[in-house]
Formats: structure tokens, C-alpha cells, sequence
């Protein structure tokens, strides 16, 4: 009791604060002379990276990310929630799968609401590195639906930081390729840019001894701390049955979801007046032309049989915004594949917006069937 009342004296706490000062200022004197880690320049491809590397732009994360697709002449493939994992595969487990597309393998980037326009950041911040990488860009027009069709606020704190977005380079700022993130910004008040930008320094503060000094205390354990394609047997699917993912006995075959499926009310129709998700396609075709980063754009499909079946009169706003999006990539010159036609095809989706493991399938074969040939010659030589 006598110690916690000499603790709490005036004198005391005076000197206990100036001594809990002077010791983190000496921390933070010492982080910032704690070597950066270097990049390493990995031999084998990554798969995937941590959505906080890319959130917060981590060097030398990024960078060994963007550096072992292009060492091995892969491709990153870019989408939204119907490009994560799935029971059964999804259309980019065949094609690492695949020997036909030899020693080429396929990295992504996925996830709920992660459009084109939340990589905006990385790419700018990482021109020279992106200059000739692969992407594959999975376009969901379902994200043209209301509810999904403007930009939203929750899906950009998740997956982007306003520093990231302030330290582009201005005169990469131009009116098209700008227009995503100006728009984020833009909703952001004073407060909550103070907070974002406070959130990514601290985090740099923080790397020179949760990163840099654990890299020089153990270089070995380097590698451990990413996530690497695996090598898997190749096949060539060209006698695949596809019986066992298809599950039509697991299906409501009227609405073609899964029985399992109850949340029909999700669906929501698509309004022609907004205007966003074409603004936000064009800025990433901008941007990928204007640093020379080979797109091509896979067109995918909508669930036609449950709108038919659901909401009938929603299935021509469907159809128009799909033609939309064709012209769009079609008025750009860009590569594309169009997998829309399998919206009609029965046991191609889980539910109202997103393909299955044989929707996957179908799409893989796509992809495979209308790969443009200039940029997938140099694997199969």
C-alpha cells in the first residue's frame, strides 16, 4: 500500500512519464536504425498475399509478391468474392493444374466487394515493377446491382488506406485513372484521414522491430512468412468428369441454387442511371495501358434462371448491363474473355450471384479455349 502511494506522488509520476518518454524516443531512434529488409527475389511464384500487406503497401512484401509473378511468367488474377475458394475448386485451380499451361502459374487476389478500383493504389505505387505483368481482371456484373452498384466506403477501409492513396505520385493523378480514389477520398472527413494516415505510420514504426529486426536476427525464417503455389500433379482434363461437381441432386433446378440456399431475398435489381462501375472499369483499363501491364478481362456470368424465376421483369437490366460491359471492354481494344454464356447453364451456380465448382470449370474451359495467344505463346514454346 505504501509503494502504490509513493508511486502516485506528483514527484514520482513526473518522473516516471519523463522516463517513459525518453525510453520510446530512445526505441524509436534505435528502430529507425535497424536495417530495411531487403527484397529477397523469390524463385518460386506466391500464391497469395496478406490483405494488410496490400492494405498498407508493405515493402518488401509487395514487391516480392508483383517480383515472383513476373520471374516465373505467371499471371495474377484479380476478382471479388466468386474468385475466392470454393468446395470442389475454382476456374483457377485448373488452370494450375493444367499442363497446358506448362510452367505458368496463376496467383490471386480476391475477395467480397474488392473491385477493380482497390488496386488502383498498389499499381500506382508500384509502376516500374508492374510494368509487364499478367493480369487476369474477373469482372461480376452483379457489382452493377444496387446495393453494390456505388462506390462503398466499407469495402475501401477494408482493403485500402488513405496514406497509400495520398503518397501517389501527382502526376499520376490524372482525371481517369484518378476517379476511384478521389471518390474514396472525397467521403473521407478530416478525422477519419487523420486516423488512416496515423494507422500507417504506426505500422511503419512498428515494422523496424516486428519485421526489419526479426529478418536480421533470423534471415532463414525469411520465407516462411509467405504463402507459395504448391506443386500439384498436372493434368490435361481432357477426359475430366465432371458428374461430381455439378450436384444436380443438390439443387432447386427452378431457381438453380442449392437447396441449401434460403436467403433469396438477397437479389436486387440493376438501375441504368448509375453510373460508377463503368467509371471505376475504365480508370483500371486506363491505368493498366498507361503502365504497360498485359489485362485481359473475364466477362462472367449472372445467374439468368434465378432471375427468371425470381424477379422476371430484373433479367433485361441484367442482360443490358452485360452488353454494356462488353462494348466497354470491346470499345477499349483489350483482351477478354466472354464466359456470360454460361449464365443459362443448369448446376453453374451455389446461389444468386455466385458460380459453383462446375460454374468454375465452365469458366476455366473458357479461359483456356480464348487465352489471347501473343501473350500465352512464350509458355507453351
Amino acid at each position: 500500500m505504501s509503494w502504490i502511494q509513493s508511486f502516485y506522488k506528483t514527484k514520482n509520476l513526473t518522473n516516471n512519464g519523463l522516463f517513459i518518454i525518453g525510453f520510446s524516443v530512445i526505441l524509436l531512434v534505435v528502430g529507425l536504425l535497424i536495417p530495411e529488409t531487403p527484397v529477397k527475389g523469390f524463385e518460386n511464384q506466391l500464391g497469395h498475399l496478406s490483405g494488410l500487406n496490400l492494405k498498407f503497401n508493405d515493402t518488401p512484401e509487395v514487391s516480392e509478391f508483383i517480383g515472383s509473378i513476373k520471374r516465373n511468367n505467371g499471371y495474377l488474377i484479380l476478382g471479388t468474392s466468386e474468385s475466392t475458394s470454393i468446395t470442389g475448386g475454382n476456374y483457377y485451380t485448373y488452370l494450375n493444374n493444367d499442363k497446358y499451361f506448362g510452367t505458368a502459374k496463376f496467383s490471386v487476389l480476391a475477395g467480397a466487394g474488392r473491385t477493380c478500383g482497390l488496386h488502383l493504389p498498389v499499381l500506382l505505387t508500384h509502376k516500374e515493377e508492374v510494368k509487364n505483368l499478367n493480369v487476369i481482371y474477373f469482372i461480376n456484373p452483379v457489382y452493377w446491382r444496387s446495393g453494390l452498384n456505388k462506390i462503398t466506403e466499407s469495402y475501401w477501409n477494408r482493403y485500402t488506406n488513405y496514406q497509400v492513396i495520398n503518397s501517389i505520385d501527382e502526376k499520376d493523378k490524372n482525371q481517369l485513372s484518378w476517379f476511384p480514389l478521389e471518390k474514396y477520398s472525397s467521403k473521407l472527413n478530416v478525422i477519419q484521414k487523420g486516423m488512416q494516415s496515423s494507422e500507417y505510420w504506426l505500422r511503419n514504426l512498428r515494422e523496424n522491430y516486428f519485421n526489419n529486426l526479426r529478418y536480421w536476427l533470423s534471415p532463414s525464417k525469411y520465407k516462411e512468412g509467405f504463402n507459395f503455389i504448391s506443386k500439384s500433379e498436372q493434368n490435361d482434363y481432357s477426359s475430366f468428369d465432371f458428374t461430381e461437381i455439378k450436384n444436380l441432386d443438390k439443387m432447386d433446378t427452378n431457381f438453380n441454387v442449392l437447396k441449401s440456399f434460403k436467403d433469396k431475398h438477397w437479389f436486387n435489381v440493376i438501375y441504368q442511371d448509375e453510373t460508377y462501375r463503368y467509371e471505376e472499369l475504365q480508370s483500371f483499363i486506363t491505368v493498366c495501358k498507361n503502365l504497360g501491364i498485359h489485362a485481359t478481362f473475364v466477362l462472367g456470368p449472372v445467374n439468368n434462371r434465378f432471375i427468371q424465376s425470381y424477379q422476371p421483369q430484373a433479367l433485361g437490366s441484367y442482360n443490358q448491363t452485360t452488353n454494356n460491359i462488353r462494348e466497354l471492354l470491346i470499345s477499349n481494344n483489350v483482351n477478354y474473355v466472354d464466359a456470360s454464356d454460361i449464365s443459362d447453364e443448369l448446376g453453374a451456380f451455389n446461389d444468386h450471384q455466385h458460380h459453383s465448382a462446375y460454374g468454375a470449370y465452365l469458366i476455366y474451359l473458357k479461359i483456356k479455349a480464348n487465352f489471347h495467344e501473343e501473350i500465352f505463346a512464350s509458355h507453351t514454346n
